[in-house]
């Protein structure tokens, strides 16, 4: 398990383009953190910096134009519930984001 003494600076950027900046900035022992799971899920004693997505209201589904779009912070469950995929490819979508995993992990599984 990752421990928090391991990880020697967290940023919450406001804004993508200053994520983009401190991502570019930073070195390969730098994750981006959109829930977190993956933090657990697969350890890394490597990882020195994190950069949290919280701030950057990532968190949404669009239908544009007959298009989704997705944010980077919605979870699987999120998606799964949502109108837009209840009849997108007549709901067979939706039927495969609720196959994923458990619910208690698709709560916490972002894009």
């Amino acid at each position: 398990m990752l421990k928090l003494k391991e990880v020697g600076q967290c940023f919450y950027p406001n804004t993508i383009e200053e994520a983009a900046k401190l991502l570019k900035e930073s070195g390969e022992d730098t994750r981006i953190v959109g829930g977190g799971l993956h933090l657990t899920a697969f350890p890394n004693p490597a990882i020195k910096t994190l950069i949290f997505l919280n701030n950057l209201k990532l968190n949404y589904i669009k239908e544009i134009d007959g298009k989704i779009s997705i944010g980077a912070t919605t979870t699987i469950s999120e998606l799964a519930n949502s109108a837009e995929m209840n009849g997108y490819l007549k709901g067979n979508v939706k039927k495969l984001l609720q196959s994923i995993a458990s619910e208690l992990l698709r709560n916490q599984i972002t894009m």
